[in-house]
This record gives structure tokens, C-alpha cells and sequence, in this order.
């Protein structure tokens, strides 16, 4: 290996099973599709009780993979916003959706308290 080359087939020194790149800009007006926030958490939850670890991650680490994550423990936890984003929070102080995700994951919540998400 070449210094300043990536090796992403191990993470912490734990074998990295799969790797999905979603590109998605940190702006307030970035959104995912709801199906695809939906479908990605019940992957995430699949994958966890599965045995599995999971690492959802983005550039600092701030607000998008905070966006993905809240979506998981929301869906999985069945959690509303706030109660969520403080779960998070307590496990990784520095997330901070940005405006635009924290709409959607609200969004969401509201679908959830309908009854409109499985």
C-alpha cells in the first residue's frame, strides 16, 4: 500500500462486509427521496440485528450521516425527533442536521405518528 491510499476493507480492524456511497450535498435544500431514507433504515436495521456493526459516516461527520442515523434510530427505535437526535447526541455531541434534513426527518416523524410508515 502506498501512503495516502485507503484501505477501506477494514474499519477498526473489523472486515468491512459492504459499502454503499450515497452522494448527497450538506445545504438545507439536499434531500433524499422518503422511500429511499425509509429503505435505507430498515437496510440499517437489517444489518444490525443481523449481529452485524454498521458504520454510517460522511465527510465531518456532522450532518448528513447525523440525517441517515436519526432516520435509523427513528424507524428502528420507533423514537420521535427529539428524542432521537438526543440518543444521538449523547452517543456523537457533534451532530447537527442542517436545516433541510432536520424538515425531512420531521417529515417522517409525522408519517410515522400516522401510522403511515410500517
Amino acid at each position: 500500500m502506498n501512503h495516502g491510499e485507503v484501505d477501506d476493507s477494514y474499519i477498526d480492524g473489523h472486515p468491512v462486509l459492504g459499502l454503499t456511497v450515497v452522494a448527497i450535498e450538506d445545504s438545507s435544500d439536499a434531500t433524499l427521496p422518503d422511500q429511499l431514507v425509509i429503505a435505507g433504515a430498515y437496510a440499517d436495521a437489517f444489518v444490525m440485528r443481523s449481529g452485524c456493526g454498521l458504520v454510517a459516516h460522511c465527510a465531518a461527520g456532522v450532518s448528513r450521516s447525523s440525517y441517515r442515523n436519526l432516520a435509523t434510530i427513528m424507524l428502528v427505535e420507533h423514537l420521535d425527533f427529539a428524542a432521537a437526535l438526543a440518543f444521538l447526541r449523547h452517543h456523537r455531541p457533534q451532530a447537527n442536521p442542517n436545516p433541510g434534513f432536520v424538515d425531512q426527518l420531521r417529515k417522517l416523524e409525522a408519517q410515522l405518528l400516522a401510522g403511515q410508515v410500517p
